[in-house]
């Protein structure tokens, strides 16, 4: 398929849409759930693959030499952009997200430069925030690493290192299972990588929920439980 397709290929969802609707009511809800199951299930799979673990690598190698690594993704791939800078900055690693608060599009970026990477993802339909930013990050020699559905996608070109993954599946709605279980994989290599850095930067991050008790304690809710079973308050 030519980039030239690809980037003409519209968010045309109600088309699946109405085929999902019919394979429903062909062959029931069962069978769509176990299709869509299967589907996710191949997708995985075919992550395995050499291919795919040497582009890992090739990334893990360009995402850790940088002084910051600007992290960007939109619509559906927002989700998978934002739990890579989530796991990555539990390691320490620089990640800066790039969201576009207040609407401020591609500001994070203006002192971005040679000595800076980018992670961006997107699938088609590929939006056109992304693509713009990982545009504005080539011109500045920002080194790109791209997870995205195919070779030739708008991403791709521009990157120096390609993650593809695939999307294939009987929903009306690309899966997106590939991709964010790919990104969850590269962060651990790059965290991996920072070696005792990030043990120690793992164990501030720690200390610090712990000081803001921002999760519930597992052990206190036994030991009420215990306390309540024996008759004491």
């Amino acid at each position: 398929m030519s980039q030239l397709r690809l980037r003409a290929r519209a968010a045309a969802f109600a088309p699946e849409a109405r085929r999902m609707v019919a394979r429903r009511s062909a062959s029931g809800a069962h069978a769509l759930a176990e299709g869509v199951l299967d589907a996710i299930s191949a997708n995985l799979d075919a992550l395995r693959d050499r291919t795919t673990l040497a582009s890992l690598q090739k990334a893990t190698r360009l995402l850790s030499r940088g002084r910051r690594i600007y992290v960007l993704g939109s619509r559906s791939s927002y989700p998978i952009a934002y739990h890579f800078f989530y796991v990555a900055s539990f390691g320490g690693a620089p990640v800066v997200l790039v969201d576009g608060p207040g609407g401020i599009g591609i500001d994070a970026l203006r002192g971005a430069g040679a000595s800076d990477v980018m992670f961006a993802v997107s699938v088609a339909p590929y939006t056109r925030a992304t693509v713009e930013a990982v545009a504005h990050g080539a011109t500045r020699r920002v080194g790109v690493v791209a997870l995205t559905d195919s070779p030739l996608s708008p991403l791709a070109a521009r990157a120096r290192a390609v993650l593809t993954v695939p999307t294939a599946t009987p929903s009306f709605f690309h899966s997106m299972a590939a991709a964010f279980a790919l990104a969850e994989t590269l962060a651990a290599l790059i965290v991996a990588e920072r070696g005792q850095q990030a043990v120690d930067a793992t164990r501030r991050a720690d200390q610090e929920l712990r000081s803001l008790y921002a999760y519930l304690d597992a052990n206190r809710g036994a030991r009420k439980r215990a306390r309540v079973a024996k008759g004491k308050p």
